[in-house]
């Protein structure tokens, strides 16, 4: 019996074997790249992380300190809430507060064009104290002109009101005199009598109160045509 050989293929064991020699120089490229990526992601990633935390601690900081404000502001109106409590009515019975209301004897006509005939009514209003001293206090006021001369229904010739953040423009306080100074120009044109009657209201803010006066003056009526 006759035997055959199979024909060998061929063995390429040996650069198997010798293929490993290649990895020494292959693995350390490889951890180099791939540091480096993962550096520049991380790293990114890092950057924004510590960003965020410091914006966050900067608000817990800002908090802390409105929350410290917030707790002394409480503190000194629950103070001021007892001192008031412990002061009671007599409070008010101290303060300085208008208890009337005077409509001065020097209000009545004025002229601004130096034409015949007046342009309306000055009226120089004073609250007053329970000991008579006019006081400069805020207030709402209100002013009338009124001629009782005219038929019923047709009396006012004007109303004019004077808020209290403007009305503390026209307080004038000098040497023996203490007054506000309202002008009240003709709204219809000037009054067909001489006489005209002020009615005065004044809204006391720190009591509520409303104060009225009234006084007669003359005026200067324009030339007849």
């Amino acid at each position: 019996m006759t035997s055959e050989r199979l024909p060998r293929r061929g063995c390429t064991c040996g650069r198997w074997r010798r293929a490993p020699a290649v990895y020494p120089l292959l693995v350390p490229w490889l951890l180099f790249t791939w540091s480096g990526c993962q550096g520049d992601i991380f790293g990114g990633d890092l950057k924004a992380l510590r960003q965020d935390v410091q914006r966050l601690q900067n608000q817990v900081g800002r908090l802390e300190r409105e929350a410290v404000s917030n707790a002394q502001l409480i503190a000194d109106q629950k103070k001021q809430i007892t001192r008031l409590q412990q002061l009671g009515r007599k409070r008010l019975d101290l303060l300085y507060h208008p208890v009337k209301l005077d409509v001065e004897q020097l209000s009545g006509g004025f002229d601004n064009d130096k034409v015949p005939g007046d342009d309306g009514v000055i009226v120089y209003l004073r609250p007053m104290d329970e000991m008579g001293d006019a006081v400069k206090v805020a207030g709402d006021i209100r002013i009338e002109l009124l001629d009782l001369a005219n038929p019923d229904g047709q009396h006012l010739l004007g109303e004019y009101i004077v808020s209290a953040e403007t009305a503390k423009e026209m307080w004038y306080g000098r040497f023996l005199t203490y007054h506000y100074t309202i002008r009240c120009p003709w709204l219809k044109g000037p009054p067909k009598h001489p006489t005209v009657l002020i009615r005065a209201t004044f809204i006391d803010y720190l009591t509520g109160a409303e104060l009225t006066a009234t006084r007669e003056v003359r005026v200067t009526l324009p030339p007849a045509p």
